[in-house]
């Protein structure tokens, strides 16, 4: 017997990219033990490499600071393909300890904590941290903690995703982080 062949019908479905982007010019600045911890890392996702995340040696265990640009992607479900940041900013403590900086942070739609990337600031005066973050290259740079300077990948998929850029700097006496300007721009599908 022979079967009866007929056309199939097909759809296709384009999802647009599109770009999107934050920024913030606003001199801001977090004071040591002035502020929470940078985040509460999710039980059990581990670092990159075989740093200890329930260490109170791994930073965001004992660094504050806050958001300064916060880009919030749609709350359909999208996938992101590229993530550029930028920040000036610039730290007050021990010159050259390289313990303070900023993260680029994803949040899920309920502002847990998905990925993250680090750069530390290395000396003390006004220094320019750039990322391009793709799904195979963090853009990280954190050499006092080279284990925990990524986690994840900050380009993801999901709803009601959101990007932040995080300064922070240790909660050791005297200790500040400033950002004084800053942007986000995300690449979207969807």
């Amino acid at each position: 017997a022979v079967a009866e062949q007929r056309p199939v019908d097909l759809m296709v479905v384009k999802l647009p990219m599109r770009e999107m982007s934050a920024a913030s010019e606003e001199r801001k600045t977090w004071e040591a033990n002035a502020h929470p911890v940078i985040f509460n890392h999710r039980p059990g996702v581990p670092t990159g490499g075989d740093y200890d995340h329930t260490s109170e040696h791994y930073w965001p265990n004992h660094s504050g600071g806050g958001t300064y640009v916060r880009l919030e992607l749609p709350e359909t479900r999208v996938k992101i393909l590229e993530v550029k940041a930028r920040v000036k900013a610039l730290d007050q403590g021990w010159g050259g300890e390289g313990n303070a900086g900023v993260a680029v942070v994803l949040l899920d739609g309920g502002g847990n904590t998905l990925a993250y990337s680090v750069q530390s600031l290395k000396d003390h005066g006004e220094k320019t941290l750039e990322w391009v973050m793709t799904p195979e290259d963090s853009g990280a740079s954190f050499p006092n903690q080279e284990g925990s300077k990524e986690c994840d990948s900050v380009c993801a998929e999901g709803e009601g995703l959101v990007l932040e850029i995080r300064p922070f700097t240790p909660n050791w006496g005297g200790w500040s982080v400033s950002a004084l300007e800053g942007e986000l721009k995300a690449t979207i599908l969807g």
